[in-house]
């Protein structure tokens, strides 16, 4: 919603062009609130306190005394609230207006210029250097006062998050998924001083990767933010930092280039393996990669955080072997698909996982204990990640419908009315707090440097659960608000979701419900055309319920409860400052505001387009 407002440069006209789905009414109050004089000096503080001196080692600030206009200026968005008339600063800019005595300033007759190292800001007026000001103590409005250098002291507290990436390189696989955007967007909007960031990109040449890079990475939505950082210098900046390279994870050596491998194993300090496959039922493969850098990050499985990793509950080499031995005694391609799936569900329950996508996740992570060395590891374990919370803005998401949401979709189109599962469950959800927390972690022990496995659970089963019977409410309350519309201009009308713990129960109301949305009657019987026709429909609907309920019913039954003492231990190493930059804490999400508000305004945007 801020970036939203901050692309127009005055109140007028911000109102001219409303945040989406609020009314004149909330916009008008929003907008008084963004330009309140509390507000600004938060922003402020944000400037004084964070930006300017993680962005780069001297600011400045421009004070104009005509017209009560008051600007500090420091690297990011471009930014103007305006108390007169003035233009627009430069995209690399953003500008906030400010009182120089509240704030501290020594304002003599003309505008003048300090050093701004470590507590003092920088003025100009138009070129001319005079005189000298310092930044003095700057109190926010709640009481609380702090000096500039006190601040830049407390950025030196904590992890060290943003100390520790600037001037790294990292190797991040998977580079065009879901969660592997987000991961390349936020690091190098918050550390732009972060070295080369080197992609894995599936690809058939590095033609075809770099065009990846463009058209799925840096000129998406996504990136916004970034552009309107840069201006018309964000392809040159983007591209001096992300370098598309061809590979594949299933392949040995991830099928990198000899050169490029060698180049990457000079230059890279972090590797971030983010590739995989979510699809809950794809078939048993055998791939192996190796390679020697200074950490990896492995993500998306869930365990127990303090699990002794070196009692492995499977044979992995053992499992490799039959998978091979299986693949190698089928011929036929199609066959091939259908057997290795099969064996691959069957191997996985044999062990306890409910499906192919834990079960390989799990092996994962026994390959990378044995082979990691004196590498320092971290493993993230993220439960079900959906849209994102609040960055890079509320409600982002892309890619395929995910996890629940083919669930949501269906059942505002009034595909689906009922459910299989237990209404007192808990449904274990993420969103972009799972970006935060890898950063977060893999700067605690790429600092610390020592070669052990270090596991997160980035999950809200135990610190902010949500309900089942909850969350289907939520469906409810967002579509009878705002129905989809059939094709003839009529809003669905969805009755709230059933729940059910028996299939039996489930199928039969399914059943009927298909019968009477498609118009099936006795009288439609006797029209064999007509009957059939119906009958179709009605057998692909109860085809589809079927499906998403053979893969989601392991979930909506599931009872464990996945600790998370191990990332609440991180997030309290952490300093105020990186928590608000780097905060992944699940008791904030206000789970109703979220579903109704946010997430599915955010699938409705991609997928119902």
């Amino acid at each position: 919603m801020f970036q939203h407002y901050l692309v127009f440069n005055s109140k007028k006209r911000t109102l001219e062009h409303p945040y989406p789905d609020m009314n004149k009414e909330e916009w008008t109050r929003v907008c008084d609130l963004f330009v309140s004089e509390e507000f600004q000096l938060r922003i402020l503080m944000e400037a004084l306190c964070l930006n300017s001196f993680s962005f780069a080692p001297t600011k400045v600030a421009r004070v104009s005394h005509s017209r009560d206009r008051y600007s500090v200026l420091h690297r990011g968005n471009s930014r103007e609230f305006n108390k007169g008339s003035g233009n627009a600063t430069k995209s690399c800019y953003r500008t906030f207006p400010i009182s120089p005595e509240r704030c501290g300033f020594n304002r003599s007759k003309h505008s003048t210029v300090a050093p701004v190292n470590a507590g003092s800001l920088h003025l100009f007026d138009e070129g001319r250097i005079q005189g000298d000001s310092t930044v003095k103590d700057v109190v926010i409005p709640n009481g609380t006062g702090s000096t500039a250098s006190s601040t830049l002291a407390q950025m030196n507290e904590g992890i060290g998050v943003l100390n520790f990436f600037r001037g790294k390189n990292l190797l991040i696989t998977g580079a065009t998924g879901f969660l592997a955007k987000a991961i390349v967007e936020k690091i190098v909007r918050e550390v732009p001083d972060v070295g080369k960031i080197f992609l894995l990109i599936k690809a058939k040449s590095e033609e075809a990767a770099m065009e990846r890079l463009k058209s799925e990475l840096i000129n998406t939505e996504l990136f916004n933010s970034l552009q309107q950082i840069h201006g018309e210098a964000y392809q040159d900046y983007i591209l001096s930092k992300l370098v598309p390279g061809v590979g594949n994870v299933r392949d040995p050596d991830l099928a990198i280039d000899a050169d490029v491998a060698q180049e990457i194993r000079n230059e890279v300090n972090v590797v971030v393996n983010s590739a995989a496959t979510t699809d809950f039922r794809e078939r048993k493969i055998n791939g192996k990669a190796t390679f020697n850098t200074s950490m990896h990050t492995a993500t998306e499985n869930l365990g127990h955080e303090n699990a002794p990793s070196s009692s492995p509950i499977l044979d992995i080499k053992g499992e490799m072997k039959l998978a091979l031995d299986a693949k190698e005694a089928l011929k036929d391609e199609i066959s091939t698909q259908i057997k290795m799936r099969e064996l691959g569900l069957e191997r996985a329950r044999n062990y306890g996982w409910q499906d192919t996508y834990v079960f390989t996740k799990a092996m994962g992570e026994m390959l990378i204990e044995e082979t990691k060395g004196d590498i320092p590891v971290v493993i993230i374990r993220p439960s079900i990640i959906e849209s994102a919370y609040k960055e890079p803005f509320p409600g982002w998401i892309e890619g395929k419908a995910r996890m629940m949401d083919p669930i949501i979709l269906s059942y505002g189109k009034g595909e689906l009315t009922c459910f299989l599962a237990d209404s007192n469950g808990i449904l274990d959800l993420e969103t972009d707090m799972v970006v935060n927390a890898t950063l977060a972690a893999i700067a605690r022990h790429g600092t610390a440097g020592k070669g052990d496995v270090n596991i997160y659970h980035v999950a809200s089963s135990i610190a902010n659960p949500l309900v089942l019977q909850d969350l289907v409410t939520f469906f409810h309350e967002h579509y009878i608000s705002y129905p989809l519309i059939d094709a003839k201009g009529r809003p669905f009308r969805i009755p709230t979701m059933k729940l059910f713990t028996s299939k039996e129960e489930f199928r039969a109301h399914l059943s009927e419900d298909v019968r009477r949305r498609t118009g099936f009657t006795t009288a439609t019987a006797g029209n064999e055309k007509l009957h059939l026709q119906i009958e179709r429909i009605r057998n692909k609907a109860i085809e589809k319920a079927n499906h998403l309920i053979d893969l989601y019913e392991p979930y909506c039954f599931y009872a464990a409860r996945f600790d998370n003492s191990n990332t609440q231990t991180l997030k309290k190493s952490m300093s105020a400052e990186e928590q608000r930059m780097f905060g992944f804490d699940v008791r904030s999400i206000d789970w109703k505001d979220y579903i109704v508000n946010v997430h599915i305004p955010g699938l409705r945007k991609q997928f119902l387009k």
